[in-house]
C-alpha cells in the first residue's frame, strides 16, 4: 500500500471549464460516504465509496477490507456503522451494508465508452476532524488494456473507491492502487458484482 501524499506520476490535461467539474462534484456529491475502517481503536485504512442501493449498500474496494475491522461510514451529517456484506478480491470489490435509508443511489454509466486522454474528474468523501469533506482531483485516462483502466492523475494515499466521472457527469467506475499507479474499476464489473450479490 503507497503511502505518499502528493508524488505527481503526470500531469492532467488542462479542463477548459473548470465551473462544469464543480457542478459534477455539486451533483454527485450526495451518493458519496467516506470510510474509516479501525482495527484495535486505531485508524488502519480510509477512503470513499459510491450508494448503490435505497437501503445504504455502498461498494467500495476490497484494498480496504480488513479481517474484524469496525467500518465506520460518514453518510451525509451521519456516522454509520457498517458491515461487510460480500467482497471479492479478483475483482477488487467489496459492498458494506450500512442503516441508511432512502438513500441517494450512485447512477453507474455501464456504457463501454472509456478512451485514451478523456477527461475524467476523481471524486469522494474523506474525513477532516470527524467531518465528511468532499475531495476531488482531475485527470485523464493515459491507457487501457483488457483487464484495467489507468489513470494519469495525481497520485495520493487516498484514492481507494472514490469515483471517476466524465464530463457528463456519468459515473465510470471507482478507483484503486496497485504498484504505484492509479487505476479503475469499471462500472459494469461494479454493477455485475452487485447484481450477483443481489441474485444470492
Amino acid at each position: 500500500q503507497k503511502t505518499e501524499n502528493s508524488h505527481k506520476i503526470g500531469t492532467p490535461l488542462p479542463t477548459p471549464n473548470l465551473g462544469l467539474w464543480e457542478k459534477i462534484s455539486l451533483k454527485l456529491s450526495p451518493s458519496l460516504v467516506g470510510i474509516q475502517v479501525f482495527q484495535d481503536n486505531k485508524i488502519v485504512r480510509q477512503g470513499s465509496g459510491i450508494i448503490v442501493s435505497s437501503d445504504g449498500l455502498v461498494v467500495t474496494t476490497a484494498n480496504l477490507f480488513i479481517s474484524n475491522g469496525i467500518y465506520q461510514i460518514f453518510y451525509e451529517d451521519k456516522i454509520l456503522k457498517g458491515s461487510v456484506a460480500t467482497s471479492s478480491l479478483k475483482l477488487n470489490l467489496m459492498l458494506i451494508k450500512t442503516s441508511a435509508s432512502n438513500s441517494n443511489i450512485a447512477d453507474l454509466d455501464l456504457s463501454p465508452s472509456y478512451k485514451t486522454g478523456q477527461d475524467i474528474l476523481l471524486i469522494g468523501k474523506l474525513f477532516d476532524l470527524s467531518k465528511p469533506v468532499l475531495v476531488s482531483q482531475r485527470g485523464t485516462i493515459s491507457y487501457i488494456t483488457d483487464k484495467t483502466v489507468v489513470l494519469d492523475t495525481v497520485l495520493n494515499n487516498y484514492l481507494y473507491g472514490l469515483g471517476i466521472a466524465d464530463m457528463e457527469g456519468r459515473l465510470k467506475g471507482i478507483t484503486y492502487l496497485r504498484n504505484g499507479r492509479v487505476n479503475l474499476i469499471k462500472a459494469e464489473l461494479i454493477d455485475s458484482f452487485i447484481k450477483e450479490y443481489i441474485e444470492k
